[in-house]
């Protein structure tokens, strides 16, 4: 059986004030089969900071677009 842990069945993003700046995060949703007692995985990662919030906003749309269509499998909803 393939190893479905790195596919991704979910992907968002955030913006969070940090120190005076505006941080984007992707955060990536995938199923973990390894661990039956709690399967979906949730990766957090931080992307780039901006020094306005709209900047920030605008790269996380931008972001989470391109990794939402580079996902291989479709949504299912979750």
């Amino acid at each position: 059986m393939p190893d479905d842990r790195d596919e991704a069945i979910g992907v968002e993003s955030e913006v969070v004030a940090e120190a005076g700046r505006w941080v984007v995060y992707l955060v990536v949703t995938m199923w973990n089969a390894d661990a039956p007692d709690q399967p979906l995985e949730r990766v957090r990662r931080r992307i780039r900071d901006y020094a306005t919030r709209e900047d920030a906003r605008v790269a996380s749309a931008w972001m989470q677009r391109a990794a939402a269509r580079d996902r291989q499998t479709p949504p299912t909803g979750l």
